[in-house]
């Protein structure tokens, strides 16, 4: 995502649809620093992420 974030990586939006969205944690249309902070507090046990809604708890 860091590597998205820093055109650094580059996905097609047609071809990637499933990478932008599941990488857009947060649904609101872009992937960015917001969604990579989302997955590393998930990461650190700091937030529950429900696998059927997508929402952080």
């Amino acid at each position: 995502m860091a590597d998205y974030e820093n055109f650094l990586l580059d996905w097609d939006p047609v071809q990637d649809a499933a990478l932008l969205r599941a990488g857009d944690v947060n649904g609101d249309g872009v992937v960015d620093s917001m969604d990579s902070a989302i997955i590393v507090d998930y990461e650190n046990y700091l937030v529950d992420i429900n696998q059927v809604t997508g929402l952080t708890a």
